[in-house]
């Protein structure tokens, strides 16, 4: 008896959503819409410059309920293309997340610690350069007292003062790069991070920003006056 195999479904995006097939059919269910445009904005080019008496205002006021009626039916046409897409931009996401974060989260971990690793090594090597620098300072300074009594131990203490600014020297150097058998390179870097507030009241007024958000409630709730914010009142005419 065969074995029954399943064949995975084959969904071609790109045919679907090609231009010489997309845009015939957005051309069809926009058509509606572009046609009430059109009739509604030739209504709006009659309309005179300013509206001088009641007749012409209740007019203007029909016109632009129209308007807004016009504008959110073909809003509601656009939702309903656009959502499918939507939901399967939102799937695709979801699917490259489940395969791309774990990898990428493993990655970080392992550069966080080779960077540990890292680090430790440098402060090792500087630790080790500093006590060594300071037996050589010691002993320079003992062979400069003693100089005044022996001209070789002058000129040994010399030498060791050369040794001593090597020492300096390598301490400032840059750490070696290491390099593994793929080819991979990496050295120790150390740089300024930001992680959050010690003291606001210390911040420097161009380092904040106003929260429109919580300005736009406080003006809901009554606030018309905000000390350095500028609040004004504007005239609207809403049409229900």
């Amino acid at each position: 008896m065969p074995v029954k195999r399943n064949t995975p479904p084959t969904v071609d995006l790109h045919a679907a959503l090609a231009p010489d097939v997309l845009d015939p059919w957005l051309e069809e269910r926009f058509a509606r819409h572009r046609a009430r445009k059109d009739e509604l904005l030739a209504s709006f080019g009659r309309m005179p410059h300013e509206i001088g008496d009641d007749e012409t205002n209740k007019k203007a006021m029909n016109l632009e309920k129209m308007l807004r009626a016009a504008v959110k039916d073909t809003t509601e046409t656009h939702h309903a293309i656009k959502e499918p897409v939507l939901l399967a931009t939102r799937e695709i996401d979801g699917r490259n997340r489940l395969i791309c974060q774990p990898m990428l989260d493993a990655a970080v971990a392992i550069a966080t610690k080779r960077a540990t690793y890292l680090a430790e090594q440098d402060r090792k090597e500087r630790e080790a350069a500093r006590v060594e620098a300071e037996r050589l300072q010691a002993e320079a300074e003992a062979l400069i007292d003693q100089a005044v009594e022996s001209v070789k131990a002058l000129e040994q203490a010399e030498t060791i003062g050369e040794q001593l600014a090597e020492v300096e020297a390598a301490l400032e150097a840059k750490p070696a790069q290491i390099r593994t058998a793929l080819g991979v390179t990496s050295r120790l870097i150390y740089e300024w991070v930001y992680q959050g507030v010690d003291d606001l009241t210390q911040v420097p007024h161009h380092y904040l920003m106003v929260n429109e958000a919580v300005v736009k409630a406080a003006i809901r709730t009554g606030t018309t006056s905000i000390p350095g914010l500028c609040i004004v009142k504007i005239a609207k005419a809403p049409v229900r």
